[in-house]
């Protein structure tokens, strides 16, 4: 892979802007899955743990879509990314649950998803950026 040099400002730039857009899709995300974990514990009474995990797949499946046009522009195939997006999908369910598991021993169950979340949002965002959509040079 030819690496081109880059500015240390211009770098900062690039990573705060893609950041910043994956910050907003993460949110949205973020809403889809807080709305279906809460909906699910508080009319349907199913445990958290399964609410959480079952609003993380949806939150995923729009996150997938909107960083691979919106945040990274990705050149890869889709089939690549889609194959990445999903394993690391896969770790980050398994992370969100643990972290889950963890913190609900301590935490109310709102407080325990928004500390977890917090978490995997910096761990997705490097993932992403580096692995699941590949890394583009170009400035968005």
């Amino acid at each position: 892979m030819h690496v081109i040099p880059i500015k240390y400002g211009d770098f900062m730039k690039t990573i705060t802007k893609q950041f910043s857009c994956f910050f907003m899709v993460g949110a949205l995300s973020a809403l889809i899955q807080f709305s279906i974990l809460i909906s699910l514990v508080e009319i349907f009474f199913i445990k958290p743990i399964l609410a959480s995990t079952v609003g993380y797949i949806a939150g995923a499946l729009i996150n997938y879509i909107l960083n691979h046009y919106f945040t990274f522009k990705s050149k890869l195939s889709y089939k690549k990314t889609l194959v990445r997006f999903t394993l690391n999908s896969l770790f980050g369910l398994f992370l969100n649950f643990s972290l889950m598991k963890i913190l609900l021993m301590y935490y109310p169950y709102i407080l325990s998803q928004i500390l977890a979340s917090g978490v995997i949002l910096f761990w997705n965002f490097l993932v992403h950026r580096y692995w699941t959509f590949g890394f583009n040079r170009t400035p968005l």
